[in-house]
Formats: C-alpha cells, structure tokens, sequence
C-alpha cells in the first residue's frame, strides 16, 4: 500500500480488496464463532473439566464481566447496559456459584498463575463488588506467588479508589480501551476520552506497580 500525494488516501490494489472483502469471526474470541455449535453440551463441559482435574499444570482464570454504562458503537461483546449497581452484585454472585460447580469438578487441580478479568466493563463493579469476587476465587484457587492479575480498564468510569483496591488485591497489570485519540473519530465511534483522561489512569497504575 502507498500514500497518495495529499496523504489522505491510501492506495490499496484491487486484487487485495476482493480478497479479503468476506465477512470474517470476530478474531478477539477464541475459538471463533465459526467452530462453537449446539454438538458441545453442559455432560461434555463436565467432562472436559474433570479431564482438566488431572493435569498438574497451573490455571489460566478467566471472568467476564458483561456490565458497561455506556455501549461503544463498534463493540461486538457480551454486555448489558446498565446503571443499577445491584444487577452486577447479583451477577458476581453467580459466579461465584459457579466457581464452585467448577473447583468440584477440577478436583485437586486448584493452582493459578493467571487472573484475569474482562467484560465488558469489570470497572462497572464498585469495590464492594471486587471484594466479594476475588474473596471468593482466593477462597477457591491458590495463586501463585508471581500470579499474573490482569483486568481490562476503561479511562471513563475508572476510578482511584478501584485502581487502589485492585492492586492492594495483587492485581499487576492492566489493558487501557483505547481505539484513536482523534475527537472526531471518538464521537463518532460513541468513545470519548481525551489523551489528558488516558494519561490520569496509566499514571495512577504506574505508580501503584502495574
């Protein structure tokens, strides 16, 4: 591909257009949507979880938390938009239901190097609602010592409150949603947050050790 003259275009040969102009999975998912079917039943989810139970390796967790304030007009995940604190207080009590339907079936295989929480916005929770989810996974696994936590922030709703608890709880790492700084894409994408509000929350992480 090259730049045009005004280096407002970009010049891109016919032959590559049509090629990969099909529709595609979503490539943040994986496995892709493509490959998922109604074949795979909750008897083969047991199963595949007590297979799981007599490996000696270490977990990868993973928690979704599907509450935003605001849907972005390019998001294609599983959220719910919502203002009500409580539908998310509700919602990590079921998973925590379901940590404990999945440490049952995993046995003795209770060791974790990853955590990570995603959505979503996971920042939707209050701190209250942080506690009562980790408190239950610390209750349910054993993490390593080096553990990885990891937890997806949007800069909007994010606050120093959350990022201070988050890392009293061992959390070392984060992933800012950032699409373009550009304001005229950001308002036209549903997503805006100024350069100078990004900047506010990597600094806080950084200096809490993230």
């Amino acid at each position: 591909m090259t730049m045009s003259a005004n280096q407002n275009q970009t010049n891109v040969p016919i032959d590559l257009l049509k090629k990969y102009d099909r529709p595609g999975p979503r490539y943040t998912s994986y496995p892709t949507a493509p490959v998922w079917s109604e074949d795979v039943q909750a008897d083969a989810y047991r199963s595949a979880l007590k297979n799981a139970g007599a490996d000696s390796r270490p977990l990868a967790l993973y928690c979704h938390i599907p509450f935003c304030r605001k849907r972005c007009f390019y998001c294609g995940c599983n959220t719910c938009v919502s203002n009500e604190q409580s539908r998310a207080t509700e919602y990590v009590r079921a998973i925590a239901d379901e940590i404990d339907t999945t440490t049952g079936l995993l046995g003795r295989r209770t060791a974790v190097s990853q955590l990570h929480l995603g959505g979503g916005t996971p920042t939707f929770l209050d701190v209250d609602g942080f506690g009562i989810l980790l408190d239950k996974l610390h209750d349910s696994f054993e993490f390593e010592a080096e553990c990885e936590k990891s937890i997806e922030l949007d800069p909007r709703v994010t606050t120093p409150e959350q990022l201070d608890f988050l890392a009293s709880r061992g959390f070392n790492r984060a992933s800012l949603g950032v699409q373009d700084f550009d304001p005229d894409v950001q308002d036209a994408i549903g997503r805006v947050q100024p350069v100078e509000q990004v900047q506010v929350i990597l600094k806080q992480c950084r200096q809490l050790g993230f």
